[in-house]
């Protein structure tokens, strides 16, 4: 779905409306508006998938990407708490990682994938788990990032099992 700026200051108006007479229905007029403001109308297909509304064609390439590196880490860290407390020592001991959590991306050199991780974060259910949380790691991270997905894809066919604490260790220091 494409938008151009009478389209954009449209659906800016109509959200407006919704949220001042306090709509309870499907669309989310944050969602809306702050699609539009940050330039993330992609999201309008993500999200509302039921509208079955056309995807962007020039989406952002960082956005599959971004939600990629995500859906890893959501992965990464339910499957962590669900260890016991020497099984996440031994994580911590052999990754010299002090915790497992997503960092982010690094604002000076990754913006477009910290604009995207923020968006999905602070508006989308798919990064809900971010919610609150600073995503500018300070230095850059996309390319372990990048690495850490590729052992990770390696271990699709498991499903939706937990990860055991070997595949967190293989994941975290690909």
């Amino acid at each position: 779905m494409k938008l151009n700026n009478s389209k954009k200051l449209t659906l800016a108006m109509l959200a407006d409306i919704y949220q001042h007479l306090n709509i309870q229905g499907q669309v989310d007029p944050r969602l809306v508006r702050a699609a539009i403001q940050t330039g993330n109308t992609w999201a309008l297909a993500w999200e509302y998938t039921s509208l079955q509304l056309e995807p962007e064609r020039d989406q952002p390439r960082e956005v599959d990407e971004v939600a990629n590196v995500l859906g890893m880490w959501d992965r990464l860290e339910q499957s962590y708490t669900e260890l016991t407390p020497e099984q996440q020592e031994h994580v911590k001991d052999v990754t010299g990682r002090p915790q497992v959590r997503f960092q982010g991306f690094d604002g000076g050199s990754e913006g477009n994938h910290l604009n995207i991780a923020r968006f999905f974060a602070d508006y989308m259910a798919r990064g809900a788990y971010l919610k609150g949380r600073d995503l500018d790691s300070h230095a850059p991270t996309l390319d372990t990032n990048r690495r850490m997905f590729t052992a990770f894809k390696r271990m699709e066919s498991l499903g939706d099992n937990q990860l055991t604490a070997m595949q967190i260790i293989d994941v975290l220091n690909a």
